[in-house]
């Protein structure tokens, strides 16, 4: 739903805007499903002008809008069919007849209903979008009334932050945390007049608002300020902190003792940015100052770390080093069991190199200018199966070094926690495996390759994860994989046969990977393909999602020749054993230049037959009707307007 903010009188007015085919053999029939169609109508919002009088503002619902509507037994998806760009709008879909019904805006798949409590949940990681908050976020409820009307109110509270004085700094990032969460899972009770979310979530949650400092611009205020808006569970907070974090890795501060946030209200904070804590030491500074560092969406901060006696030439946990330095090295390796550990790149002569590490974290101090890293043996080395990790964030990976005599970037033998890549530059030279195990019994807790850009060789069969094959069986487990806004590309030709994960079912050897839970949203796929199979091959699935991603090629890939359907499928995702009881996949799309009229769809395959299974996972990658990349930047992987949503999201 896009809110429309008015400034009247050199003043900010925020307004709280409320915002297939199955193949049947021996099945026992279904039921008839109960639901029939239904259309509700949302009408005017409850309002709250931040400014004395009676100023107004246009509450405006938007194409693509969608609400949850409870019927007590299901959470119906209701659509916008009429009313977008008005303040009145009517929504379409299927719901039992005769009931009483509750509403939620914005519609999730995972919220609940149970007697009279709506359960739903707001994210802690939000995206500044001009002078308005994030788009389908602001949450809201109704009940309907005798004839499907719909009245919503706002349950939650607008943090508004007036940056002044920015002249020369730009906005990078938002924190704001507090003594109980602002953000999370949360309850609204419906039996009452008055609505409001409470947390229900057992960990504190904080909020991160991200800010792209291109689109500021047009943005700013009669007053030289610009208004970052932030969406919080309501609430009184005895410590509630605000931590604005500028492009230069300056930051304000303002702290506020028992303040409450009510639903609806807009609460107003002013920060002077020429007021700013001068830091000069990149990250490494804010971390040391006790703000957070967030790193493949885990927030990390000094108090978690026992040691934190920076540059005296001791092994400690917390360091900042250059490649001159040699207090943290054997040599000029990496090492470390439970440090962190901040790069420069000001005095680097030669790549940084990481070898055997069980528990560390490798920061580029700099998110802009990137030290180079190469790995020089099996690094994947657990310490401790449940605490081992190797996280590296803003660093240029560079497995085409000669050090790397193996085409395989990272491997292990061993049970491992996690290995997380963020914001990184791999450049994958002859590598065909970036995670590869042979053991025979291995799992691993989270793999996170998130924000990376990823060049890869003109070859076949390239595999993020490799169960490997032997002369015996091996088991690999993934609990979670998330593989989101990614660019990865293929310069000179198709990458065939890219994958995610590998497993090979063969009766001599097989090789399976177990996935508990998989995550493949936002990526840009630039000329790799999937033929003769999935992108991710597993043993079994449990959750799968993939929403928002772009496939594009830029050179004829042939068919697919596994694949008997009347058109030309390239399913996302095939399971050897349980396929995904629910997957949310919906809204991806692909482009093959030059275009032909081959329809890309989305099955889960099992035992050779396509199998679908609930949720939107049918025929969910549909073709653009143009260029995604005519008018927009292919160099830079920046899509045309049309499909800005589309693909990664820098």
């Amino acid at each position: 739903m896009k809110k429309n903010l008015i400034i009247l009188a050199g003043m900010a007015v925020l307004i709280s805007a409320v915002s297939c085919s199955i193949e049947e053999s021996n099945i026992d029939p279904i039921p008839a499903d109960p639901r029939v169609p239904m259309t509700f109508t949302a009408g005017e919002f409850t309002k709250t002008s931040l400014v004395p009088g009676d100023n107004e503002n246009a509450v405006h619902w938007s194409e693509g809008d969608a609400i949850s509507i409870f019927d007590g037994t299901n959470n119906n998806e209701f659509t916008l069919t009429d009313g977008a760009s008005t303040a009145s709008a009517k929504f379409e879909g299927e719901a039992v007849p005769d009931k009483k019904y509750y509403a939620l805006y914005p519609y999730s798949a995972s919220a609940e209903f149970n007697g009279t409590v709506i359960t739903s949940s707001l994210p802690a990681e939000q995206q500044y979008v001009g002078a308005t908050f994030d788009t389908m976020l602001n949450p809201s409820v109704a009940v309907a009334d005798g004839n499907n009307n719909l009245a919503f109110y706002n349950v939650a509270s607008i943090l508004q932050i007036n940056v002044s004085e920015l002249q020369s700094k730009s906005v990078r990032e938002i924190q704001i945390s507090a003594d109980k969460s602002l953000t999370g899972e949360y309850t609204v009770d419906m039996s009452g007049d008055a609505f409001s979310a409470a947390a229900s979530g057992t960990e504190i949650s904080g909020l991160r608002l991200l800010v792209d400092s291109a689109d500021m611009k047009t943005d700013s205020n009669s007053d030289g300020s610009i208004s970052y808006y932030a969406v919080v569970l309501p609430g009184t907070y005895e410590n509630l902190k605000i931590s604005v974090i500028y492009s230069d890795n300056s930051y304000s501060e303002r702290s506020y003792q028992g303040v409450t946030l009510a639903a609806s209200d807009g609460n107003y904070v002013n920060v002077d940015a020429s007021q700013a804590t001068a830091n000069n030491r990149g990250l490494y500074g804010l971390f040391m100052a006790g703000q957070d560092i967030y790193i493949g969406g885990k927030a990390y901060n000094k108090s978690q770390f026992t040691d934190s006696t920076p540059d005296d030439g001791t092994e400690d946990n917390i360091r900042r080093v250059t490649s001159t330095s040699s207090t943290i090295y054997a040599g000029s390796t990496l090492l470390g069991d439970g440090k962190i550990i901040f790069v420069d790149i000001q005095e680097q002569k030669a790549p940084l190199k990481i070898a055997a590490a069980g528990d560390i974290i490798v920061v580029g101090n700099d998110p802009e200018n990137k030290p180079i890293v190469v790995r020089t043996s099996n690094v994947l080395q657990a310490s401790e199966s449940d605490k081992s990790r190797l996280i590296l964030a803003n660093l240029k990976i560079d497995l085409q070094n000669e050090e790397n005599t193996q085409n395989i970037a990272f491997s292990t033998n061993t049970t491992f926690g996690e290995l997380t890549l963020d914001n990184c530059d791999i450049i994958a030279a002859n590598v065909s495996d970036f995670i590869r195990s042979n053991t025979s019994e291995c799992s691993i807790s989270e793999i996170n390759i998130i924000n990376c850009n990823i060049d890869l060789p003109l070859r076949n069969n390239v595999y993020i994860f490799n169960g490997g094959t032997g002369d015996s069986a091996v088991k690999q487990t993934i609990d979670k994989f998330n593989f989101s806004n990614n660019i990865i590309h293929c310069e000179e030709g198709i990458v065939t046969t890219f994958r995610l994960t590998q497993a090979d079912n063969s009766l001599t050897a097989p090789a399976l990977v177990d996935i508990t839970d998989i995550t493949l949203n936002n990526n840009t796929l630039v000329n790799v393909a999937y033929n003769n199979s999935a992108m991710v091959l597993a043993g079994n699935i449990g959750y799968a999602e993939a929403i928002d991603n772009l496939i594009y090629y830029s050179y004829n890939i042939s068919e697919n020749n596994n694949v008997t359907d009347k058109q030309n499928y390239f399913p996302l995702f095939r399971a050897w054993g349980n396929y995904p009881d629910y997957a949310e996949c919906y809204s991806n799309i692909a482009y093959q230049q030059p275009q032909d009229t081959k329809i890309i769809g989305f099955r889960v395959w099992q035992n050779n037959n396509w199998i679908v299974s609930a949720g939107n996972v049918e025929q969910n990658i549909a073709n653009a009707d143009s260029d995604p990349f005519e008018g927009g930047d292919l160099s830079t992987f920046t899509p045309a307007p049309a499909y800005a949503s589309y693909g990664a999201q820098r």
